[in-house]
């Protein structure tokens, strides 16, 4: 589609008043790729521009505008089952990086910008979006400045996409067929832009913060501590970031809670802290680099981005008490929308051990249909004297709604990267495996959706001992009552690790492994609940769990969850966590979670947005190890423009 260059810039309330969005060109026709159809309801999309700023305009048609959804108020909050639109922009047009910008029929904003960005807005730049209900359904106005996205100078071309999510027929539709296994290369062109030739501008934003902190200790004693730090961020024109972080302060940050079911391996958990999730994407592989292996850190420094075809990101972290230092390197090679080569370093200097990592990589997609994927790293590490290898090829076919594949892989006994996430059991093996599957969406049926895959994995030792063979087979769907439903079994031969490196135990037990689950969802989206159930033999010795949950919405202010584990294995394990929010007003919010694994702890939290670029935070929290901890932090941001000509 062709974007409409404007002299004026129209007032973004959800009106659509101004004439241009009437004479633009406009993008229609939308599809519902996974029933193959139109959707029930059309929406038009109109592209206007000018020196500073996208503006996009939809026009979404509703045969019943008393039943459109819209009722999360918070910014950058999940929208839900909320009526929506997006607009994804691929300003490099790569296929690869896409920021996706959305707002709810009531006006709600968020973002997903590429690379991954922080959540505050003066962090990553402001941008505005209006929706208005009308006698036809509803209409929404977004503009987008240019200086938000990373493109290059004088490009006249946007990959560009648009979709849209009815509530009240559940369908997902969009302007360009993408599939449905989502063909980035299928996505729309945005031309006729005249963009600046000079390069984007050079913005600088610095978040600082000064916080207290009491804890109690077991004894009844208090402790008071005083800090300050500073978290900058400074984007080089349209291409680059850098970041710093000093002292900084995580207290704010939730962490995950593992589960407490059988697992022969480490649970993998996500990392939550800011610094590390803003531009995630560059820093590739966890098997290579996984940020929840760096414990808090003094000073933190990172670039990252993207140069003529090449993606780069560089991260470097220092805690001068332990007197540890962490720090990864990435650079990919991008060969046309769908293949890449890159090279990773990852590393870890600390008082018992020092390892360095190097992981190169190829794969992608040939054709529409072959996927290849192959990988070899080299782990050394100076204080074992240790290096290993580790080596891993992956062919797959895929179709619309089917694919198959296969891979092997090959891990030395001395393969030792610390800073990565890798399964324990897969060191010191070779494995070689099959897999398929099929999944599909139906309109108009009693099953929503349905998917089924099957796998057979054969894992050996170096040593020449039979370490698995296992078969797995699940099955699930989506009912058209909003009932999604779950079940499989994984059989075979595991043998599991000894107790050192290098060791394996002597018996080869007989594995069993069924689960089944079952959630529901209300049509409204304002309460669900269910359980899964899971049981077998593992090690000769019988284990279940049982792990039952429950949310509610009542309201676009309030939310509550409930869930609960108790797992038998050896000995019997209970989990409770309950969790709620409170959105009280746009700028205040609180929450609050309780979790009893074994003894119980709770964490408060509460934000106040003072003003524009100053926020106040509180939180109270108390854990197995500590009686009680309270934060208050004060943050507030500067930001700042300069053009470079």
């Amino acid at each position: 589609m062709t974007a409409e260059r404007v002299a004026a810039a129209p007032a973004i309330d959800g009106l659509l008043t101004e004439e241009a969005w009437s004479s633009g060109a406009a993008a229609d026709g939308f599809w519902v790729s996974e029933r193959q159809r139109p959707p029930s309801d059309q929406t038009r999309v109109v592209v206007l521009y000018d020196d500073s700023t996208l503006y996009v305009g939809f026009t979404c048609l509703d045969a019943r505008p008393d039943l459109i959804r819209a009722t999360q108020i918070t910014r950058d909050g999940p929208p839900g089952l909320d009526d929506r639109v997006t607009v994804e922009l691929d300003p490099h047009h790569n296929h690869r990086s896409v920021s996706r910008f959305t707002v709810t029929a009531r006006g709600t904003q968020s973002d997903v910008p590429a690379g991954g960005r922080a959540l505050k807005k003066e962090w990553k730049g402001e941008w505005s979006a209006a929706a208005r209900r009308t006698p036809l359904g509803w209409t929404a106005e977004l503009a987008i400045p240019l200086d938000l996205l990373e493109f290059d100078p004088g490009s006249d071309t946007f990959g560009i996409n648009f979709s849209r999510y009815q509530h009240r027929t559940r369908e997902w539709s969009e302007w360009a067929d993408l599939t449905p296994r989502r063909l980035p290369e299928e996505a729309g062109h945005l031309t006729g832009l005249r963009l600046p030739q000079a390069s984007a501008p050079h913005r600088l934003a610095v978040m600082q913060y000064v916080s207290s902190e009491m804890s109690a200790a077991a004894d009844g004693s208090r402790f008071v501590e005083r800090a300050t730090g500073v978290d900058a961020r400074y984007q080089w024109g349209g291409t680059m970031t850098s970041m710093l972080s000093a002292r900084p302060d995580f207290s704010g940050t939730d962490a995950d809670v593992p589960g407490v079911g059988f697992s022969h391996t480490e649970t993998f958990v996500s990392d939550r802290r800011p610094f590390f999730q803003e531009g995630s994407a560059f820093f590739g592989d966890r098997e290579i680099f996984h940020s929840g292996r760096i414990e808090d850190f003094d000073v933190g420094v990172k670039t990252f981005g993207r140069v003529d075809g090449y993606q780069m990101g560089v991260l470097a972290t220092a805690d001068a008490g332990a007197g540890r230092a962490d720090y990864v390197g990435r650079v990919v090679r991008e060969i046309g929308p769908t293949f890449s080569m890159s090279a990773t370093f990852a590393g870890t200097h600390r008082e018992a051990i020092g390892n360095n990592t190097l992981q190169l990589q190829a794969g992608g997609r040939l054709g529409r249909n072959l996927r290849v994927d192959g990988n070899i790293a080299r782990a050394s590490s100076s204080g074992t004297r240790d290096e290993g290898t580790r080596r891993r090829a992956e062919i797959a076919y895929e179709r619309a709604h089917w694919y198959s594949g296969g891979w092997a892989d090959y891990t030395d006994p001395t393969y030792v990267a610390p800073t990565g996430f890798i399964a324990t059991d897969l060191i010191g093996t070779t494995g070689r495996g099959a897999y398929g599957g099929y999944n599909r969406a139906f309109g108009g049926s009693w099953m929503r959706r349905a998917s089924a895959s099957a796998s057979y994995d054969v894992r050996d030792t170096t040593g020449g001992l039979r370490q698995r063979e296992i078969a797995a087979i699940y099955a699930g769907g989506e009912t058209a009552a909003n009932v999604q439903l779950n079940a499989g079994l994984t059989v075979g031969a595991y043998r599991p690790r000894g107790a050192a490196q290098g060791q394996w135990r002597d018996e080869l037990s007989d594995d069993r492994s069924y689960l089944a689950s079952a959630f529901y969802q209300s049509p409204t989206g304002q309460f669900g609940y269910g359980a899964q159930y899971s049981w077998g033999v593992a090690g000769a010795q019988a284990y279940d769990s049982l792990a039952p949950s429950l949310w509610l919405a009542p309201g676009s202010h309030v939310s509550f969850a409930y869930s609960f584990e108790r797992a038998n294995y050896d000995q019997v394990r209970h989990q409770h966590v309950v969790s709620g929010t409170w959105e009280i007003s746009g700028a205040q919010a609180l929450a609050a979670r309780w979790v009893d694994d074994q003894g119980g702890y709770y964490r408060v939290s509460y934000r106040h947005a003072l003003a524009r670029s100053v926020d106040a935070f509180g939180v109270y929290t108390t854990d197995p190890y500590d009686p009680g901890r309270l934060n208050v932090k004060l943050v507030w941001t500067l930001s700042r423009f300069s053009r470079s000509e």
